[in-house]
Protein backbone atom coordinates (compact mmCIF):
# COMPACT_ATOMS: atom_id res chain seq x y z
CA UNK A 1 0.00 0.00 0.00
CA UNK A 2 1.31 3.45 -0.96
CA UNK A 3 0.72 6.32 1.46
CA UNK A 4 0.61 9.98 0.49
CA UNK A 5 2.36 12.79 2.36
CA UNK A 6 -0.63 13.60 4.59
CA UNK A 7 -1.16 9.95 5.49
CA UNK A 8 2.53 9.61 6.31
CA UNK A 9 2.16 12.51 8.72
CA UNK A 10 -0.48 10.51 10.62
CA UNK A 11 1.62 7.33 10.51
CA UNK A 12 4.55 9.37 11.86
CA UNK A 13 2.65 9.78 15.12
CA UNK A 14 3.00 6.03 15.67
CA UNK A 15 6.68 6.05 14.73
CA UNK A 16 7.33 8.36 17.65
CA UNK A 17 4.97 6.38 19.90
CA UNK A 18 5.31 2.75 18.71
CA UNK A 19 4.43 1.32 22.12
CA UNK A 20 1.38 3.46 22.90
CA UNK A 21 -2.35 3.03 22.34
CA UNK A 22 -3.62 6.32 20.94
CA UNK A 23 -7.15 7.64 20.54
CA UNK A 24 -8.31 9.55 17.48
CA UNK A 25 -8.06 12.73 19.52
CA UNK A 26 -4.47 11.86 20.52
CA UNK A 27 -3.49 11.33 16.89
CA UNK A 28 -5.26 14.50 15.83
CA UNK A 29 -3.44 16.54 18.50
CA UNK A 30 0.03 15.09 17.88
CA UNK A 31 -0.22 15.22 14.09
CA UNK A 32 -1.71 18.74 14.25
CA UNK A 33 -4.41 17.77 11.79
CA UNK A 34 -7.46 20.04 12.17
CA UNK A 35 -10.02 17.64 10.74
CA UNK A 36 -11.15 14.80 12.97
CA UNK A 37 -12.98 13.06 10.08
CA UNK A 38 -9.74 13.13 8.05
CA UNK A 39 -7.80 11.54 10.91
CA UNK A 40 -10.55 8.95 11.38
CA UNK A 41 -10.55 8.02 7.70
CA UNK A 42 -6.75 7.89 7.56
CA UNK A 43 -6.61 5.63 10.62
CA UNK A 44 -9.16 3.36 9.00
CA UNK A 45 -6.94 3.17 5.89
CA UNK A 46 -3.87 2.46 8.04
CA UNK A 47 -5.79 -0.27 9.87
CA UNK A 48 -6.93 -1.84 6.60
CA UNK A 49 -3.38 -1.67 5.27
CA UNK A 50 -1.97 -3.43 8.32
CA UNK A 51 -0.04 -0.45 9.69
CA UNK A 52 -2.01 -0.13 12.93
CA UNK A 53 -4.29 -2.27 15.06
CA UNK A 54 -7.52 -0.98 16.57
CA UNK A 55 -8.75 -1.91 20.03
CA UNK A 56 -12.30 -1.13 21.16
CA UNK A 57 -12.53 0.29 24.67
CA UNK A 58 -16.15 0.87 25.67
CA UNK A 59 -17.69 3.10 23.04
CA UNK A 60 -14.39 4.37 21.63
CA UNK A 61 -11.32 2.85 20.08
CA UNK A 62 -7.58 3.22 20.35
CA UNK A 63 -4.86 2.53 17.82
CA UNK A 64 -1.38 1.08 18.14
CA UNK A 65 1.36 0.53 15.58
CA UNK A 66 1.59 -2.95 14.11
CA UNK A 67 5.33 -3.36 13.69
CA UNK A 68 5.19 -5.42 10.52
CA UNK A 69 7.88 -5.43 7.84
CA UNK A 70 5.78 -2.95 5.86
CA UNK A 71 5.33 -0.58 8.80
CA UNK A 72 9.00 -0.66 9.75
CA UNK A 73 9.89 0.08 6.12
CA UNK A 74 7.80 3.25 6.21
CA UNK A 75 9.10 4.13 9.69
CA UNK A 76 12.65 3.82 8.32
CA UNK A 77 11.83 6.25 5.51
CA UNK A 78 10.46 8.74 8.06
CA UNK A 79 13.51 8.19 10.29
CA UNK A 80 15.79 9.04 7.37
CA UNK A 81 13.81 12.18 6.53
CA UNK A 82 14.10 13.31 10.14
CA UNK A 83 17.85 12.66 10.09
CA UNK A 84 18.32 14.54 6.82
CA UNK A 85 16.54 17.65 8.11
CA UNK A 86 18.24 17.60 11.53
CA UNK A 87 21.38 19.48 12.58
CA UNK A 88 23.17 16.25 13.46
CA UNK A 89 26.83 16.36 12.33
CA UNK A 90 26.38 14.06 9.33
CA UNK A 91 30.06 13.35 8.72
CA UNK A 92 30.55 12.17 12.30
CA UNK A 93 27.72 9.62 12.29
CA UNK A 94 28.57 8.45 8.78
CA UNK A 95 32.15 7.85 9.91
CA UNK A 96 30.86 5.71 12.77
CA UNK A 97 28.86 3.58 10.33
CA UNK A 98 31.78 3.26 7.89
CA UNK A 99 34.12 2.09 10.65
CA UNK A 100 31.72 -0.27 12.44
CA UNK A 101 30.30 -2.05 9.37
CA UNK A 102 33.56 -3.93 8.53
CA UNK A 103 33.20 -5.74 11.88
CA UNK A 104 30.19 -7.51 10.31
CA UNK A 105 28.17 -7.10 13.49
CA UNK A 106 24.44 -6.29 13.26
CA UNK A 107 23.99 -2.98 15.05
CA UNK A 108 21.61 -0.08 15.49
CA UNK A 109 22.99 3.45 15.67
CA UNK A 110 20.83 6.06 17.41
CA UNK A 111 21.37 9.74 18.17
CA UNK A 112 19.73 11.00 21.35
CA UNK A 113 20.17 13.97 23.69
CA UNK A 114 20.19 17.57 22.48
CA UNK A 115 20.63 16.76 18.79
CA UNK A 116 17.57 14.50 18.86
CA UNK A 117 15.57 17.10 20.79
CA UNK A 118 16.59 19.81 18.32
CA UNK A 119 18.13 22.17 20.88
CA UNK A 120 21.83 21.44 20.35
CA UNK A 121 24.31 24.31 20.37
CA UNK A 122 27.84 24.67 19.02
CA UNK A 123 29.10 23.39 22.39
CA UNK A 124 26.83 20.32 22.54
CA UNK A 125 28.22 16.80 22.57
CA UNK A 126 26.90 14.35 20.00
CA UNK A 127 25.19 11.65 22.08
CA UNK A 128 24.99 8.29 20.32
CA UNK A 129 24.22 4.73 21.32
CA UNK A 130 25.01 1.51 19.49
CA UNK A 131 22.80 -1.49 20.18
CA UNK A 132 24.41 -4.88 19.56
CA UNK A 133 23.57 -8.48 20.33
CA UNK A 134 26.18 -9.52 22.93
CA UNK A 135 28.97 -8.47 25.27
CA UNK A 136 31.48 -9.98 22.85
CA UNK A 137 30.22 -7.66 20.13
CA UNK A 138 30.44 -4.70 22.51
CA UNK A 139 34.12 -5.48 23.05
CA UNK A 140 34.76 -5.56 19.31
CA UNK A 141 33.10 -2.19 18.72
CA UNK A 142 34.64 -0.36 21.70
CA UNK A 143 38.09 0.26 20.13
CA UNK A 144 36.43 1.33 16.89
CA UNK A 145 34.42 3.98 18.68
CA UNK A 146 37.45 5.16 20.65
CA UNK A 147 39.33 5.62 17.39
CA UNK A 148 36.46 7.52 15.76
CA UNK A 149 36.09 9.82 18.76
CA UNK A 150 39.79 10.70 18.70
CA UNK A 151 39.64 11.72 15.05
CA UNK A 152 36.40 13.71 15.06
CA UNK A 153 36.23 17.47 15.61
CA UNK A 154 32.83 17.17 17.30
CA UNK A 155 32.83 15.75 20.83
CA UNK A 156 31.09 12.36 20.77
CA UNK A 157 29.62 10.81 23.89
CA UNK A 158 28.74 7.20 23.19
CA UNK A 159 27.19 4.19 24.86
CA UNK A 160 27.30 0.61 23.61
CA UNK A 161 24.44 -1.54 24.92
CA UNK A 162 23.43 -5.09 24.25
CA UNK A 163 19.86 -5.58 23.13
CA UNK A 164 19.17 -7.33 26.42
CA UNK A 165 20.51 -4.41 28.45
CA UNK A 166 18.36 -1.97 26.47
CA UNK A 167 15.17 -3.96 27.04
CA UNK A 168 16.00 -4.33 30.75
CA UNK A 169 16.41 -0.56 31.05
CA UNK A 170 13.00 0.02 29.50
CA UNK A 171 11.32 -2.35 31.94
CA UNK A 172 12.66 -0.97 35.24
CA UNK A 173 10.87 1.89 37.00
CA UNK A 174 13.74 4.32 37.51
CA UNK A 175 14.94 6.78 34.89
CA UNK A 176 17.93 5.66 32.83
CA UNK A 177 19.70 6.19 29.53
CA UNK A 178 17.58 3.52 27.83
CA UNK A 179 14.37 5.39 28.59
CA UNK A 180 15.97 8.67 27.56
CA UNK A 181 16.79 7.09 24.21
CA UNK A 182 13.24 5.78 23.78
CA UNK A 183 11.70 9.18 24.59
CA UNK A 184 13.87 11.28 22.26
CA UNK A 185 15.90 9.75 19.48
CA UNK A 186 16.72 9.76 15.80
CA UNK A 187 17.56 6.35 14.36
CA UNK A 188 20.47 6.50 11.93
CA UNK A 189 21.14 2.86 11.07
CA UNK A 190 19.65 -0.55 11.85
CA UNK A 191 16.10 0.75 12.25
CA UNK A 192 14.52 -2.71 12.23
CA UNK A 193 16.60 -3.71 15.28
CA UNK A 194 15.22 -0.80 17.32
CA UNK A 195 11.59 -1.48 16.48
CA UNK A 196 11.98 -5.20 17.20
CA UNK A 197 13.35 -4.32 20.64
CA UNK A 198 10.50 -1.90 21.34
CA UNK A 199 7.99 -4.58 20.39
CA UNK A 200 9.73 -7.13 22.62
CA UNK A 201 9.80 -4.70 25.55
CA UNK A 202 6.10 -3.91 25.05
CA UNK A 203 5.28 -7.64 25.26
CA UNK A 204 6.89 -7.61 28.71
CA UNK A 205 4.95 -4.58 29.95
CA UNK A 206 6.74 -1.52 28.60
CA UNK A 207 4.31 1.28 27.80
CA UNK A 208 6.53 4.34 27.65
Amino acid sequence: MILNKEELAVLDVFRKNPYKNLSIRDVQKISKKASKPYVFNTLRKLETGGFVDKTILGTSGSYKARLSVQTVKYFSILDFEEYETSKIPKKAVERIIINVKPKKIPFCLIVFGSYARGNATAKSDLDVVLLVGSDAEKKKIFPVMESVCLRELVDIHYDILTTGEFIEMLLVEEANVGKEIAYNHIIIYGNEIYYQLIEEAHKHGYSG
